[in-house]
């Protein structure tokens, strides 16, 4: 287990903004992350803490984000053909090309939608606790059938 000076923006999210290996007394580091408006801590953590963690509620201590379990049926679809995510977090928010279509999920966990039209969309799933999970994307090709 190591030591690492961990400074974060103290806000709600409590991001991670830069871990200086062991404990930090360089002035000038310290002077540039404090005129950023970061807070630093010093923890002790088995791997170095980056934007793969966040900052505990606590504040003496850094989390390992987790990562949203989420399945999708298909990524390749025709026009009109029905494509399932499982898995979603109730209340999260699912966009649909950077929020040309945008909903919550409810307690079900499972979406079903039909792309209406030909192209490539981007799907994102993000957690209201963003700072705990990373955000889920992936991208959906609708192809429509020409015979």
């Amino acid at each position: 287990m190591a030591q690492y000076t961990v400074f974060y923006k103290d806000d709600a999210e409590k991001e991670i903004q830069q871990a200086y290996n062991g404990v930090c007394e360089d002035t000038d580091f310290i002077a540039h992350f404090t005129a950023l408006g970061c807070t630093s801590i010093l923890v002790e953590s088995e791997d170095t803490p980056n934007d793969h963690f966040y900052i505990n509620d606590a504040e003496n201590g850094v989390v390992k984000r987790g990562i949203m379990d989420i399945t999708i049926d298909k990524t390749i679809c025709n026009v009109d053909e029905v494509i399932t995510l499982t898995g979603v977090p109730e209340g999260a928010s699912i966009k649909i090309n950077d929020g040309e279509i945008s909903q919550t999920m409810n307690a079900d966990s499972s979406l079903t939608f039909t792309l209406q039209q030909s192209g490539v969309f981007k799907v994102s799933i993000e957690h209201p606790t963003s700072r705990k999970y990373f955000i889920w994307n992936n991208y959906i090709e609708a192809r429509r059938l020409t015979i």
